[in-house]
């Protein structure tokens, strides 16, 4: 076994994981980077062209959106077959960036620079629930609980990578030509997601945890509304006012 190899075991991954792995992370990498580069282009567009003044009330409008838009898409993959909706709304999304460019390319309004900064604060949070949604229905439990940390590090390369990339792209292709940069990586990232499902790992993990669980009703069958949730879980709350607070100090920050 080669160090790369002895690598990949101790984080967790086994070889028959490999395969799956790389392109999950290679599928985050992209929307994170795409994600992040638009970030820094949309703001910074946004206080060049309209000012610092009106920046948190863009902030805000995004925070509201959000909440609804991460509502909807969750309403939308609760009955869907969500690997199968993964690559066709990770291109969703890479048409949405198209329909910013065609704006920005022909309208140069205040108005324009306010609804980039909207999509741009969209693309990571939709993207990111519908990959980790679409991954939980294609490995099991036990397995989520060793992949998923060692694959939260394609977003991390990816914020990386678009942070830093970001600046010289848009000096040599400008803002526009960015947000095309970012719509392929937003494609590349679809593209990658198209090969999760024949690359998932079939072979049944061992162990007591790994027997079949006792038939029951199936997954879907009974619809949980919010406000049982929010009764009943203590936790729940917990991550509510955690993300809550996250929520109010990062457009701060």
């Amino acid at each position: 076994m080669g160090t790369f190899d002895r690598a990949l075991s101790r984080i967790g991954i086994e070889p028959p994981e490999r395969v799956f792995c790389g392109w999950a992370g290679l599928s985050l990498a992209s929307l994170s980077a795409a994600a992040f580069a638009l970030f820094n282009a949309s703001e910074t567009l946004f206080l060049k062209r309209v000012g610092v003044a009106y920046l948190p009330w863009v902030l805000l409008a995004s925070s509201g959106l959000l909440v609804m838009t991460t509502g909807l898409t969750s309403r939308l993959l609760a009955t869907a077959d969500r690997p199968r909706m993964l690559p066709r709304a990770l291109l969703g999304l890479a048409a949405l960036l198209l329909a910013s460019w065609v704006l920005l390319k022909t309208w140069h309004a205040p108005a324009v620079f306010g609804a980039f900064v909207l999509v741009a604060r969209q693309l990571l949070a939709l993207g990111l629930l519908v990959i980790w949604l679409a991954l939980g229905d294609l490995v099991t439990g036990r397995r989520a609980k060793r992949l998923f940390a060692p694959l939260a590090a394609g977003i991390t390369i990816g914020g990386i990578v678009g942070s830093f990339g970001s600046d010289p792209v848009a000096r040599q292709l400008g803002f526009e030509g960015l947000v095309l940069v970012c719509a392929a990586l937003l494609v590349g990232s679809a593209l990658a997601a198209r090969r999760l499902p024949a690359a998932a790992p079939h072979r049944p993990e061992g162990g007591l945890g790994a027997r079949s669980a006792p038939p029951g009703p199936a997954i879907g069958s009974e619809r949980i509304s919010t406000r049982r949730i929010w009764q009943e879980s203590p936790l729940f709350r917990l991550l509510v006012g955690s993300m809550l607070c996250g929520g109010v100090l990062s457009p701060v920050l």
